[in-house]
């Protein structure tokens, strides 16, 4: 199932057309015949089809079937809320991450640190420890010791498998 599969299912569970559909949800008239025709939705289509369906922009988007048997269940999103990771992923940019995938060196990753915060980071590891690295210049990376991560807590939440913005 896709989100167009998603949004015919919508319509048939609530009894309305696809031009109704289209004018409640915020869209443009015909938005969804494009998108049928392969053009793919922008993050703000994305999220006012996510908020008129009352779902995430995660599973709105998500390939696969209904019944979590595409492994789905271990997704979980967050908006980028700054710019520590431009040019790559840019601040307003949904993140998808995947709590069950192993995060190797290199790879970004959802990362909860001290105080509560969740930052999304690539991750560099060695033998002491790790480091977070933004890409972007102007964020310092930040280095923690393995010994120090439980007591602060610092934890790796999930590796990031995509990010939904604007091209």
């Amino acid at each position: 199932m896709n989100f167009l599969d998603r949004i015919d299912a919508y319509c048939k569970s609530h009894n309305m057309s696809q031009s109704y559909f289209e004018r409640a949800a915020g869209l443009s008239k015909g938005q969804i015949t494009k998108w049928r025709n392969g053009f793919k939705p922008g993050l703000k289509s994305q999220q006012k089809l996510a908020a008129f369906m009352n779902i995430s922009i995660a599973e709105l988007m998500r390939e696969g079937s209904e019944d979590g048997a595409s492994g789905d269940e271990s997704r979980f999103e967050i908006t980028m809320d700054d710019d520590s990771m431009e040019p790559y992923i840019l601040k307003g940019y949904i993140i998808i991450a995947d709590k069950n995938s192993k995060v190797e060196s290199g790879d970004i990753a959802i990362i909860s640190t001290p105080g509560d915060q969740t930052i999304c980071r690539k991750v560099v590891f060695n033998e002491d420890g790790i480091i977070l690295q933004p890409y972007n210049r102007k964020y310092d990376a930040v280095y923690y010791r393995y010994s120090e991560m439980e007591s602060l807590p610092v934890a790796l939440t999930g590796k990031v498998v995509r990010h939904i913005g604007k091209h």
